[in-house]
């Protein structure tokens, strides 16, 4: 069978790459649609035009919908998969409305189909629960033999008007029996900017020169706003953290490494939390220093950030880590977001991460009614006490999906629930002054242009706070002036000296050449 896969602002898409490698390997045909690049992510026009599609992030002209009707439709496929983040699931269900018409059955998967079932079934029969391997291929196999699909576990299926609400199956233990994901850029075709892009990754994209690759699936956290609690909770008691063979890693990247050549120059690491289990990081920072040796980053926590740990890492390539702040106030860490982290722990964390020179990108989340101007002046001293450098991601509003535990947080509030506004499927809170106000503060805190005493003066002035958009514009400002093309993990002034420094080095390189053909001639036209 013919299985087409889509994807929303995302051709990195590393599920959906495991799914199209097993089903593969089982002798089905697959192909790649990706409606959008990562990149196009925010690009929304102020105004659309007739037909278009706008509920932000996510924006798709008309004439890309056209495209991606034909596109789809070209392929003929037997089954249609939708992968997409919660963000995008309006998109989605406009997408899967606009392919009925083809008559052929369409099944969803991801977090959201997860966390909210009973809306993703109001708009496709099909949904997938937890690891999708074992349940597609059933699926598959069923449509081919004209079967039921109805009893197929980790599915809920609908069937007019009832519903089958299949168990899950047991999480795969065995990681390392799955196909490396599928790369195949001879069935993929990307739209984007009014065209179709066929054979090749679109323009712009961080696969051009980077590799993405996951070590294990499953986090050992419980944070409330996360979609973890809700995967943990299907497999109940189950081991639901399983993390790959070091050799099966490396594996994956020496067959990355042969396939793109000199192409390949950095490698991101997409697991939840990688710096777990000492053993496995010494024997793979050994591995992969030996078998790799391209510059790296990955996600860190600040309790799971040891000394040791890091130098291994740092030593076998890594070029920067991306650190889970989220709030410097203890009460909304324990109370709120279930992340009961000391403040001296990531005091150390960060400590530990400047001592070994690794550039850091910290994470907050802010518009957050739960805090009180105590629990946003604690973040803003927190900052302030840290070792600079670091840069902070542009600050994320709290975001409450539905069907994550932090809603249900919420609901015991009054004063919370009062503050926030329901959208398709998560609930966000009003636009505040003061939530724009203290969001960019915390991000000027990053730059070292401003001292500590300059940044406190901001924070108590009356003016500033009554108009925060004067803070806003200085963020975006200094934004584009300390980080080369706004790229936190480039900050320009050591990468400016590193070019200088390369220039030199040619420099003296062609110099020598030059002066050793002379020497040459001379020699030559010695009697």
């Amino acid at each position: 069978m013919n299985v087409v896969f889509v994807t929303l602002f995302d051709e990195i898409c590393i599920g959906a790459r495991y799914l199209s490698a097993y089903l593969r390997q089982a002798g089905h045909t697959t192909a790649f649609v990706h409606l959008k690049r990562m990149n196009d992510i925010q690009n929304v026009p102020e105004t659309s035009e007739r037909g278009d599609f706008s509920s932000p992030p996510a924006y798709v002209t008309a004439r890309e919908l056209a495209l991606f009707q034909d596109t789809v439709a070209a392929l003929q496929p037997g089954l249609i998969a939708f992968s997409f983040t919660s963000n995008f699931v309006a998109l989605a269900e406009h997408l899967t409305r606009l392919l009925r018409p083809l008559g052929t059955k369409i099944v969803w998967g991801g977090i959201d189909t997860l966390a909210d079932p009973e809306r993703a079934l109001r708009t496709v029969d099909i949904i997938c629960r937890g690891d999708g391997e074992e349940a597609m291929l059933e699926l598959v196999e069923a449509l081919e033999r004209g079967g039921d699909v109805s009893c197929i576990a980790n599915l809920w299926v609908r069937d007019g008007a009832r519903i089958v609400r299949n168990p899950p199956r047991p999480p795969r233990e065995d990681l390392d029996s799955l196909p490396f994901p599928d790369h195949d850029l001879s069935r993929t075709f990307c739209i984007y900017d009014n065209r179709v892009v066929s054979g090749r990754y679109p323009e712009g994209s961080q696969l051009h020169y980077s590799y993405h690759i996951i070590t294990a699936r499953g986090c050992p956290f419980q944070c409330t706003y996360c979609c973890s609690p809700a995967v943990k909770s299907l497999y109940a008691d189950r081991r639901y953290y399983r993390r790959r063979r070091v050799e099966a890693v490396i594996e994956e990247l020496r067959q990355a490494k042969r396939a793109r050549g000199k192409a390949l120059g950095f490698i991101a690491f997409e697991d939840d939390v990688f710096t777990l289990h000492p053993e496995w990081i010494r024997e793979f920072a050994a591995a992969y220093k030996r078998e790799i040796a391209l510059p790296f980053w990955c996600y860190t926590y600040p309790t799971a950030t040891q000394r040791e740990m890091m130098t291994q890492l740092k030593d076998a390539g890594l070029d920067y880590v991306i650190i889970g702040l989220q709030s410097g106030s203890q009460r909304i860490l324990n109370e709120v977001f279930c992340r009961r982290t000391p403040r001296a722990a990531i005091l150390q964390a960060v400590q530990i991460l400047h001592d070994l020179d690794l550039k850091i990108i910290l994470d907050l989340i802010g518009s957050n009614p739960f805090e009180t101007e105590a629990d946003r002046r604690e973040t803003f001293h927190l900052l302030l006490e840290l070792p600079r450098p670091y840069a902070i991601h542009p600050v994320n509003d709290l975001t409450l999906y539905k069907g994550s535990r932090i809603v249900e947080l919420a609901r015991q509030r009054p004063e919370v629930w009062a503050e926030l506004q329901e959208f398709e499927n998560k609930y966000m809170a009003r636009p505040r002054v003061e939530y724009e106000f203290w969001n960019a503060l915390h991000e000027l805190c990053q730059y070292d242009c401003l001292s500590r005493e300059e940044l406190s003066a901001f924070a108590e002035n009356p003016y500033f706070r009554s108009h925060p958009v004067y803070l806003k514009l200085l963020v975006r400002i200094l934004k584009p002036l300390v980080y080369f093309d706004s790229n936190l993990s480039v900050a320009k002034d050591p990468y400016i000296r590193k070019l200088h420094e390369k220039i030199g080095f040619l420099e003296r390189q062609a110099e020598r050449r030059v002066l050793g053909r002379l020497f040459r001639k001379v020699i030559g036209s010695v009697p």
